[in-house]
């Protein structure tokens, strides 16, 4: 169960990191 919820975590973790970077960069170049 821990190295599943340690899987999904850093899962979420990898997408939400993605989804920041695609942000910032958005931000910096509009």
């Amino acid at each position: 169960m821990t190295k599943k919820r340690r899987y999904d975590t850093t899962e979420f973790g990898l997408a939400h990191s993605m989804t920041a970077k695609i942000t910032l960069h958005q931000a910096l170049y509009k």
